[in-house]
């Protein structure tokens, strides 16, 4: 920027010294490479996660660091404004995308899908965990549980549906024959306000009450399965965007710190 060139003198008296202007592009720029590591990071987890059963794709968001007014001393002790600085891009947030999976049929009656909106919700080691994943079997004591082995949640009963056909209707309702043994608990939760665990796990929220929340809006489909619900050719087309940008990024940082060692050059010349 031209005003930067007034303080360029690092030994005089007019504050700003030229390293220090140039060091800021190098932060800006190395800010901007990070931004898009991260970035890079959600869409390779989305690419290796889109074969996972009930997976919801992640996308970071980025924006600008917020700008800051440069200033210098003149020769009074004063300070004088030179220009804006921009510092580069951040990730500001992450979302979650919360589109329905493609449902598959499956036949087998301990597969679960949701068909809207909500969360199953299973006992871990670690406390209660949602998840869209509904690839259940019966465990050894007669419970639906994950291909980990955690408990589907079944409120109003035991859920212990041993080794007898039963059905869950799409309220979630589990039956055998005319005995009730419980309801699926769905809960309706906030993922980007969770601490995400592997294959689609996450806690609930901070400070939230789990509470069954199943409401018109959703029903519970048995014999089938949700996919992911990750666009492996968008998560491509992003990739080979960020791609680009950190590539960019990266080439501005190595002119500013060419450009930098040509000052301190100079400068060791006088």
């Amino acid at each position: 920027m031209t005003t930067g060139i007034i303080g360029l003198d690092p030994l005089g008296p007019k504050g700003v010294k030229g390293d220090e202007l140039m060091n800021r592009g190098i932060y800006a720029s190395a800010a901007s490479m990070m931004a898009s590591q991260h970035r890079q990071r959600l869409i390779a987890n989305n690419l290796s996660n889109s074969h996972t059963v009930g997976y919801q794709s992640q996308k970071a968001h980025l924006s600008p660091f917020d700008q800051a007014l440069i200033h210098r001393l003149n020769n009074s002790g004063g300070r004088e404004a030179l220009d804006v600085l921009n510092q580069g891009s951040r990730v500001s947030g992450v979302s979650t995308n919360r589109a329905n999976g493609n449902l598959e049929a499956t036949d087998r009656p301990t597969d679960l899908a949701l068909d809207g909106p909500g969360y199953f919700q299973v006992e871990t080691p670690e406390g209660m965990q949602l998840t869209r994943a509904g690839q259940f079997s019966v465990d050894d004591a007669g419970f639906l549980a994950s291909p980990e082995g955690y408990r589907l949640v079944i409120e109003d009963g035991t859920g212990q549906v041993g080794n007898e056909a039963f059905t869950v209707t799409g309220e979630g309702v589990v039956r055998q024959d005319d005995v009730v043994l419980g309801r699926v608990q769905i809960i309706q939760a906030d993922p980007d306000a969770s601490v995400r665990g592997p294959a689609g796990y996450f806690e609930p929220p901070d400070g939230e009450p789990v509470a069954d929340t199943m409401t018109e809006d959703v029903t519970v489909r048995q014999g089938w399965l949700e996919r992911s619900n990750v666009d492996p050719v968008q998560e491509m087309t992003q990739l080979l965007a960020t791609l680009r940008h950190y590539g960019l990024s990266h080439s501005a940082l190595q002119i500013q710190d060419g450009s930098l060692d040509h000052l301190f050059r100079v400068l060791e010349s006088f």
